[in-house]
């Protein structure tokens, strides 16, 4: 389905169609049907691999793009979409080849390899890719070694900095953000699309640091005293984050939050919650905090108590 949810892409035994899900029509794209295909945020674009022989329809494939209404265009053999944008101008795939698997982004007819040797971590019975997605799909930021690196229209990766993305865990979503699963030759992995048009100002977090780069690709970062979990609010740039001390539950364990209303901000200093019985701690909309102590009060640190 699209971003938007106006398009779906399905098979039948006679191919592969999108449905427009406003006009109530349907258009077959391939006479193949295809387990690999990558819409784009509205549905005006698509990318799909198709067997090129149909004897060994699980190795020998051919991968294209098209803008709906247009002949489809070859990206090349072996090849699976990720994602592309609307008009079809940036489209990001894996290759792959007697070596490494590579994402590859291609831009205005050119192809560049954005990593030459992507792994695939097991995690929770799906395979985490760690790529992230603007909501155009023209900007990624994906992980490499020990890294994260930035592209734009695919240009050339300039390194972010290290560490997870913070509102990339799938407990907690930022308006309309969220993970597709895609099926990469049997291996299924989940990129992450956030709603942001800018993925600059995105939060890593390593061990105890934090760290975002701005649109500049200047690194920004500040430090917890013992990292355990975050939260960002819900389309803003406030942080709340946990340390804990102590290892015998439930005796000796303290949990420490810290409230940062504005990350972004390089003079904005985190403020621990004052009150020391705090035992569970939440950051919502309109950056309202709420914790509650070791005897089940509930209360509300900051912002509006309107329901």
């Amino acid at each position: 389905i699209s971003s938007d949810g106006s398009t779906l892409a399905y098979n039948t035994d006679s191919g592969l169609y999108i449905y427009d899900c406003v006009k109530g029509e349907s258009i077959r794209i391939s006479d193949k049907p295809t387990d690999s295909v990558a819409l784009s945020p509205t549905g005006k674009s698509i990318s799909y691999c198709v067997p090129a022989d149909e004897a060994h329809p699980t190795v020998n494939y051919d991968c294209y793009y098209l803008k709906i209404g247009s002949e489809p265009v070859l990206i090349g053999a072996s090849c699976v979409p990720i994602a592309l944008s609307d008009d079809a101008s940036v489209v990001y795939f894996y290759a792959f080849s007697d070596g490494p698997t590579s994402l590859c982004v291609l831009h205005a007819g050119n192809t560049k390899t954005l990593d030459p040797d992507c792994s695939f971590a097991y995690f929770d019975t799906v395979f985490k890719a760690d790529l992230i997605f603007n909501c155009d799909c023209t900007q990624i930021v994906f992980h490499s070694g020990q890294k994260y690196f930035f592209s734009m229209n695919g240009g050339e990766p300039v390194e972010a900095a290290g560490g997870m993305v913070v509102d990339r865990n799938s407990k907690y979503y930022v308006n309309d953000s969220f993970v597709r699963g895609i099926d990469i030759n049997g291996q299924y992995i989940t990129p992450y699309f956030v709603s942001n048009k800018n993925l600059c100002n995105l939060l890593f977090q390593d061990g105890i640091t934090f760290t975002y780069f701005d649109e500049n690709f200047g690194v920004h970062t500040f430090q917890s005293v013992e990292y355990m979990e975050a939260i960002l609010s819900e389309g803003g740039s406030a942080l709340l984050y946990c340390t804990k001390h102590g290892n015998t539950y439930p005796d000796t364990d303290k949990y420490y939050y810290s409230y940062v209303s504005e990350y972004l901000d390089p003079a904005c200093v985190p403020v621990e919650l004052a009150d020391k019985y705090i035992w569970m701690a939440i950051l919502t909309s309109n950056d309202t905090v709420y914790y509650r102590n070791d005897i089940g009060q509930l209360f509300m640190v900051r912002g509006s108590n309107a329901p």
